[in-house]
């Protein structure tokens, strides 16, 4: 296995434009963007495996939880859906949980454990639920509103999860070791 393949702080594939950059890692050590080669991650002295290796010691179990209130529930939204290459009409249904999820801090030697919550939201036309993960999505205040989601917009609602996004899930998950 490819040592950035499994380190917390790198992530393969930095978006350049419509395609990916399979050559070159997008490293968050310390919080902070750094595009390197990946030959250059694989020499690099912070690596820090994202997976729970065995054996650990264990001084706490922290079952987390989240406030999930949420007044945009039952709002419509436009949905773009990739497959389909079109944009839908949808209703905002909150963050639903899909997965369990569970992290360990070394310093402070305690197994947080809790659930993963995605936007989730029903596409009538569709006749089934999308999450956040798999579509770029956006709210409206009425159906009028409903236009077509453009190239632009679409590049923009993917940059701006990836700022926004991965850095909160990585300081979540991730930060205070």
């Amino acid at each position: 296995m490819k040592k950035y393949d499994d380190c917390r702080y790198g992530h393969c594939g930095y978006p350049y434009g419509d395609n990916f950059d399979k050559n070159n890692v997008e490293c968050l050590y310390s919080g902070k963007r750094k595009i390197v080669t990946t030959d250059t991650c694989r020499d690099c002295d912070y690596y820090d495996c994202r997976n729970i290796e065995y054996p650990i010691d264990v001084n706490g179990i922290v079952y987390d939880s989240e406030n999930h209130d949420d007044d945009r529930i039952g709002n419509y939204c436009r949905v773009f859906l990739e497959d389909c290459k079109k944009t839908y009409l949808g209703i905002y249904l909150g963050k639903i949980p899909t997965n369990p999820g569970y992290h360990y801090r070394e310093k402070s030697k305690k197994l947080h454990i809790g659930l993963i919550y995605h936007m989730a939201i029903l596409v009538p036309e569709l006749k089934k639920i999308v999450y956040d993960t798999e579509c770029a999505w956006g709210l409206i205040s009425s159906p009028e509103q409903m236009t077509d989601v453009t190239e632009e917009e679409l590049n923009a609602e993917i940059c701006k999860r990836l700022k926004e996004n991965e850095l909160d899930f990585f300081a979540k998950y991730f930060g205070g070791k």
